[in-house]
């Protein structure tokens, strides 16, 4: 039921960008009965682009959303805006490098220093040629195709980051040994595609 919901709410919002709030039950429409009342708040990358939607939830027979929580609820959603535009790059996802530097600064307290940490650098030697014999698009399909590979493969105690145009930073808690295995199968992943996958199959 809240998939449904969840994929109705964000398709109107990308069309409509403003706050929807349901607090009486529907009688026809993707929110048709509804159990619960629902304020949905649009988080947006200035005026036109819908990065997604902030969604409040209560019990079809709590009090009605008002006013001054619709206000509450839209500021919120304005600074997980902001947060999302400074913190995440947003061709791949991962931590922006000032975002990424501040949260390393903030787990590496003097307990954690005390354990083992280390930092996978990635640097995409000669991205330039392809960007020149391929045009633009195949580099930056690469970078995303890369930053995709780095996802898949990060757990919640590690830190990714695009530290600039095609280098990326990883932040392990863990042994070189792990590291360097961690590092191998990221390498090996990412040298699976390569650019007779990109540009329509092109050498």
């Amino acid at each position: 039921l809240l998939t449904r919901t969840h994929r109705y709410l964000i398709g109107w919002t990308q069309l409509n960008r403003q706050t929807l709030i349901s607090n009486r039950p529907l009688a026809s429409g993707p929110l048709a009965g509804l159990p619960f009342k629902v304020l949905s708040c649009p988080v947006m990358h200035g005026a036109q682009r819908v990065l997604g939607v902030l969604v409040l939830y209560k019990a079809d027979g709590a009090a009605d959303f008002d006013l001054r929580q619709v206000r509450i609820v839209e500021l919120l959603a304005r600074r997980v805006a902001f947060i999302l535009l400074n913190a995440y790059d947003p061709s791949t996802g991962l931590l922006t490098r000032p975002a990424f530097e501040k949260r390393v600064q903030s787990v590496l307290t003097l307990e954690a220093l005390h354990g083992h940490n280390c930092v996978i650098y990635i640097d995409l030697d000669r991205l330039h040629v392809l960007n020149e014999n391929l045009g633009m698009h195949v580099g930056d399909e690469i970078i995303v195709r890369v930053a995709e590979a780095i996802r898949r493969n990060v757990t919640l105690r590690m830190l990714a980051s695009r530290i600039s145009g095609d280098r990326f930073s990883i932040l392990l808690p863990t042994g070189s040994e792990d590291a360097m295995t961690f590092g191998e199968a990221l390498r090996a992943g990412v040298e699976a595609f390569g650019a007779t996958q990109m540009g329509g199959g092109e050498q």
